[in-house]
């Protein structure tokens, strides 16, 4: 009678085994999936007129592009925001009164519960003679050549890095990205009419020198083309190697990298953001540098909380703006990175 009690101990042993995996199976197809990140930028970052977009993207756990959540709603400090569902695809008009024309304008993305989301801003200018800020955004570019030193008493500097040239491969990433980099970004002492120098992100080009620009490149893809192929002549690929030692990039990679540097005043320490560009797919280059152009500009506090907060929307901006393109979301959470810097 021994042998049967042990068959049956055995196959009680067995049956409780397949319970609990059982078990384990139902609570995990039961679970909840985990709520998206929700990340939101209002454009422009600098306005004159009286009409502004608000924009919100989500992303899941892996980093790739999904639906907003439902019953979102904008909720603004000044005029009003257009009633309609909140959605990635289309923003959503933001209409303010003509006077103040000065001060920090705010906008949240709240739920029906009133919980917040996240919040975005805009500054309100005059701007001067009657124009528009340029790009209306608080940026401007500065070509960095040898025989000068970095600018200092901005809210930021950015700097576009390739510590050598292209391989023939690479060369059309390279070329699309300058382009951009170019044609979103105005000089600098146009943007100063409109921005105090300490509210102005500059975004720096290290350059041996400066070649001959046509004013209206923009307007002729063949005429911009031809800028970008002159600027990744003239790039400074050894400078671009000691910035990169001075900020503990020396083992980012082949670049290019643009890396921000938040200035807090009177820390011995600050942040910086760096983006790996040796990965984006060229048809990307033009939405990758307008996001990260827009976005680092933005009106913000400066600490490492506030640029963390850019690169996570900076994260869920790329993520949508490359839907179809493979695994973007890994790509775009793992190549932009915040970590603390030296203050110079």
């Amino acid at each position: 009678m021994a042998v049967p009690r042990l068959l049956s101990r055995a196959r009680a042993r067995r049956v409780l085994i397949d319970a609990i995996a059982l078990c384990a199976a139902g609570l995990a197809g039961s679970a909840s999936p985990a709520a998206p990140t929700v990340a939101c930028a209002v454009e422009p970052a600098l306005a004159v007129e009286t009409t502004l977009a608000l924009h919100a993207w989500a992303v899941d756990a892996a980093g790739a592009a999904v639906g907003l959540p439902a019953g979102l709603h904008w909720q603004v400090d000044r005029g009003e925001a257009e009633a309609r569902p909140v959605d990635s695809a289309r923003p959503v008009r933001w209409t303010i009164p003509d006077k103040p024309r000065s001060g920090l304008m705010r906008a949240q993305l709240v739920h029906a519960d009133g919980r917040v989301v996240c919040t975005a801003t805009s500054r309100r200018v005059p701007g001067t003679r009657g124009m528009e800020p340029p790009k209306g955004a608080a940026r401007a570019r500065h070509f960095l050549t040898r025989d000068r030193e970095e600018p200092r008493g901005y809210a930021a500097l950015a700097y576009l890095l390739l510590p050598a040239p292209p391989a023939p491969p690479e060369r059309e990433r390279i070329l699309r990205l300058l382009a951009a980099w170019l044609r979103q970004l105005p000089p600098t002492a146009e943007m100063e009419q409109y921005v105090e120098r300490d509210q102005l992100t500059l975004f720096l080009l290290p350059l041996r020198d400066v070649p001959a620009l046509k004013a209206d490149a923009a307007a002729d893809p063949r005429a911009e083309r031809a800028v970008a192929q002159s600027l990744l002549a003239a790039y400074d690929h050894a400078r671009a190697q000691a910035m990169m030692a001075r900020m503990g990039l020396e083992a980012a990679g082949p670049g290019p990298l643009l890396a921000t540097r938040q200035v807090v005043p009177g820390a011995e320490t600050g942040a910086q953001m760096v983006e790996d560009l040796s990965a984006v797919d060229p048809s990307l280059a033009e939405a990758w540098m307008r996001w990260s152009l827009s976005l680092v500009s933005q009106p913000r506090e400066r600490s490492a909380e506030a640029l963390q907060r850019v690169a996570m929307t900076l994260r869920n901006a790329i993520a949508h703006a490359a839907r179809g393109l493979p695994d973007v979301g890994a790509a775009s959470r793992d190549r932009i990175r915040v970590s603390a810097a030296p203050s110079r």
